[in-house]
């Protein structure tokens, strides 16, 4: 037979998840994700991806970094003492880029 005793919800977890809300900070990131609304617009759902929620944040902050990558250039890089003589000519460091090497795990692909 059932029983139809009320079942109460232990206090741990009424008091972990039911926590009362407070202002975030002015400088807080906005959660609002992407506007899917008219036609897609790849770069900017990207970069939208930074305000779309936790995991699409990390991956937003990755496409950043590789976006940051691919915009380094050695002549970014001041010019020091120590600096290779084969290294110093301007245009010289105006051409060297960054190599971004692509590597997974098999478990990344299923």
């Amino acid at each position: 037979a059932m029983s139809s005793a009320p079942v109460s919800t232990p206090a741990v977890a009424t008091d972990a998840v039911l926590v009362k809300s407070v202002e975030m900070p002015a400088d807080a990131t906005r959660v609002r994700g992407y506007d899917f609304e008219g036609p897609l617009d790849f770069d900017a759902l990207m970069q939208a991806m930074t305000s779309t929620g936790y995991q699409a944040t990390s991956l937003g902050q990755a496409v950043n970094e590789v976006n940051r990558m691919l915009s380094w250039r050695l002549s970014d890089e001041p010019v020091t003492d120590a600096t290779d003589p084969d290294e110093r000519d301007e245009e010289y460091r105006k051409s060297v880029r960054t190599k971004i090497f692509l590597g997974w795990t098999s478990n990344l692909t299923s």
